[in-house]
Formats: structure tokens, C-alpha cells, sequence
């Protein structure tokens, strides 16, 4: 679960107002009040993943993750100030309407108001997802995403022009030269997992977006009853459409 910032539109255009965003997220704490899962920082890829940095990594980009939790927030108001919102910022919050989304960008809403960021929700149908993603709805978006099983389509999807769930473009142009280059080498190459760590930290420090949580999709069906169903897909999503009951089932 993530929020993905349309890039274009202010405040979101500044990388201090990004970072004061998510230096002011208690994951913990946002994702308690919904179901159990594992807070995340940065990045978009697996925990044992070799594209994800380390919680030390992570700790040691200037400002991104200080501790305790009363330093993060009295940085995040300066980050604030410095770019201009020394009284706060109002942001539009295009948000889905499941059980699942609504109290975590509650908790989360609470948590911005602390530093000033004021956000107001916008509530769509989870329908309307595709018509939003990219805008021109909204200047902050939260949704799931599932993951794949290539790195490089992640950084591409979520960080880069023309993204799936890219509204703005690329927090810099780096990112985008960065995936360019990645795209053509061949996956054997052993000069490509380089390129796509520089990806995974450049696209960290320029906070192009914040990571929240990641979850486990859990199947509970009785062997020889339920058929066909798949525990794991590409992109992470569910997928029914060839679950099939038994006849012998009873």
C-alpha cells in the first residue's frame, strides 16, 4: 500500500513537502488501525529483495527517517517552513472508498494535520481507479500495489513518465534515464542490478512517492472442494475468475 503524488501540482512539486509528508507517518501505527501488517520504508520492492535498501540505508539519507518520532515531526514542520508552508498546506486526497483504505488514510490524515499538512478527501468509487491514477484528479492517490516479478517495471509503473500510476512524471530526470538505460540491457547482464539499486535509492531520497505497508493476501478453502485457486500472481492481485466448487464437494 502506497501513496503516489501527482508530481506536477504544488506542494507536492517540492521534495521538502514530500519528505515532511513522510517523515510524519507513523506506519505502525497507521496500519494497526486497520489489520496486521509490516511497516515500510521506502521503496517498492519485496524486504528480501536485492532492489530494497536496509532500514541502516534507509536511516542514513539526510533527513529521511530521524529518530525518536518527536525529532521526525518537529523536522517535518521545518521542512515545511522552508518551502513556504510555515502555516500549512491544504492538499486534495483523491481517496477510494473501501473498509480497507478509509481508516488507515484517516490515521494517516491525523497524522499530516500535526505538521499542517491539511488533507481533504476527495471520495471515489474504487471503480473509477483507472480513470484517476494518473490524474488529473487529486494531488495524492493511496492504493495497493501488487508487485512484479521484474524490478525494473515497479520503478517504471510508479516513478517514471508515463507510469501506471504516475500522475506527474519523475521526481527527477535521472529516474528516467536511469529506466531508459535499465531497459536496454538484457537481464543477464551483470551491469544491470547496479542501475536498478541506483534507481531504488534515487528514487528513496527523492521520495517519489511513500511507501506505507506491506500485507499478505491470506486464502483459507479445504483441499478437493475449492479447484483452481492461484496463491500468488505477477501482479499481486486476486484473482478468482477460474475458482471452481467441487461437485463431490459437501
Amino acid at each position: 500500500l502506497a501513496l503516489f503524488f501527482n508530481l506536477k501540482v504544488k506542494p507536492w512539486d517540492d521534495i521538502r513537502v514530500r519528505k515532511a509528508a513522510a517523515l510524519s507517518i507513523n506506519r505502525e501505527a497507521a496500519i494497526a488501525v486497520n489489520f496486521q501488517g509490516d511497516a515500510m520504508l521506502g521503496g517498492m520492492t519485496p524486504p528480501t529483495g536485492p532492489w530494497r535498501l536496509s532500514e541502516d540505508a534507509l536511516h542514513a539519507i539526510p533527513g529521511f527517517a530521524p529518530k525518536p518520532a518527536s525529532d521526525a515531526i518537529s523536522q517535518a514542520k521545518k521542512l515545511l517552513a522552508e518551502a513556504g508552508f510555515k502555516d500549512g498546506v491544504d492538499i486534495s486526497w483523491l481517496l477510494l472508498n473501501t473498509t480497507e483504505y478509509r481508516p488507515i488514510a484517516e490515521a494517516i490524515q491525523a497524522m499530516w494535520a500535526e505538521v499542517g499538512i491539511r488533507a481533504k478527501f476527495d471520495v471515489v468509487d474504487p471503480s473509477q481507479f483507472v480513470q484517476f491514477r494518473r490524474g488529473p484528479r487529486g494531488d495524492v492517490l493511496m492504493a495497493r500495489w501488487g508487485g512484479r516479478p521484474e524490478p525494473l517495471q515497479a520503478f517504471q509503473d510508479i516513478t517514471a513518465t508515463g507510469g501506471l500510476v504516475n500522475a506527474g512524471g519523475p521526481a527527477v530526470p535521472e529516474i528516467d534515464q536511469l529506466v531508459a538505460k535499465a531497459r536496454a540491457m538484457l537481464p543477464s547482464d551483470p551491469a544491470r542490478p547496479p542501475v536498478l539499486r541506483q534507481l531504488a535509492r534515487l528514487t528513496t531520497e527523492q521520495v517519489s512517492h511513500i511507501g506505507i505497508m506491506t500485507r499478505s493476501n491470506v486464502y483459507a478453502y479445504r483441499p478437493g472442494c475449492i479447484l483452481g485457486p492461484v496463491a500468488y500472481l505477477p501482479t499481486g492481485n486476486d484473482r478468482f475468475n477460474d475458482v471452481q466448487v467441487s461437485a463431490k464437494c459437501k
